[in-house]
């Protein structure tokens, strides 16, 4: 044996171990690593399905607080105080369904995420319209 090493655990508990050859890594393996800028790994959404799922997908998740703020005006703390009816059914419904379009429909991308995107608002806007408005 050539050489010892010795680990200190949580518990005040150590490992020892032994080893004949220590191989110390401290350069990649470049064979296999392929680097692309944003642009050019985004290059391929409509021709590769899974890169347009991808696209859509983080991209109305990261649009759906404002496609919802109008929903959760209409579901929240406004009418909870006065009507105590379907506000949980309302909110989950509205997170499944818009988690639903976006899992469903990724071709053509942009297009698709404008479309759940806009939807919604406009869905939205409507039920705040009907829900709020109207009464308030």
């Amino acid at each position: 044996n050539q050489g010892k090493m010795y680990n200190f655990e949580q518990g005040q508990s150590i490992f020892s171990g032994e080893f004949d050859t220590l191989v110390v890594n401290t350069q990649f393996n470049t064979d296999n690593l392929q680097t692309k800028k944003f642009y050019e790994y985004w290059n391929d959404l409509n021709e590769n399905p899974q890169r347009a799922r991808e696209f859509v997908i983080y991209t109305t998740i990261a649009l759906f607080p404002l496609a919802s703020t109008l929903f959760a005006l209409c579901f929240g703390l406004v009418t909870y105080r006065y009507e105590k009816g379907y506000v949980y059914l309302g909110m989950f419904g509205v997170i499944a369904i818009y988690f639903g379009l976006l899992s469903s429909f990724s071709q053509p991308p942009i297009l698709a995420c404008l479309g759940i995107f806009s939807l919604s608002l406009f869905v939205s806007a409507y039920c705040f319209k009907k829900m709020i408005l109207s009464r308030y």
